[in-house]
Parts: C-alpha cells; structure tokens; sequence
C-alpha cells in the first residue's frame, strides 16, 4: 500500500527567498491623470520594462 506523503519531503514550490539587502518592502502611492499614466506606461514599455521597473530606473538615473 501507498504511504501517501510519508516516504518524500515536500519540495517547494515558487521562487526563492530574496537576501535582506535585495528585499523591496517599501511601497509610493502617486495620483496621476489618465492621460499622465497612458504616457507613462508607453515609456514603459518602449524600454521594455513593468511600469514600477522604470519608474525606480528613472529615480535611480535621476541621482542626487
């Protein structure tokens, strides 16, 4: 008879735990207009990244 469970470890399923120094735990809230987000998103995407990839891109370019 078949030990259901018992003779494997259960694998885990998902991508792995990012170290501390790479976690991203803080979140902006930025109220834009439809036609300022419509934009945004077409940069976006013509440098092929996720809207919050490019926003942080351009922050970091940006500098101090």
């Amino acid at each position: 008879m078949y030990n259901r469970g018992m003779s494997k470890q259960k694998t885990r399923m998902g991508r792995p735990p990012k170290p501390p120094g790479k976690k991203q735990v803080g979140r902006v809230v930025v109220n834009m207009t439809p036609a300022e987000k419509c934009k945004l998103e077409k940069q976006a995407a013509k440098a092929s990244m996720s809207l919050s990839a490019y926003l942080l891109h351009c922050w970091r370019e940006k500098g101090d």
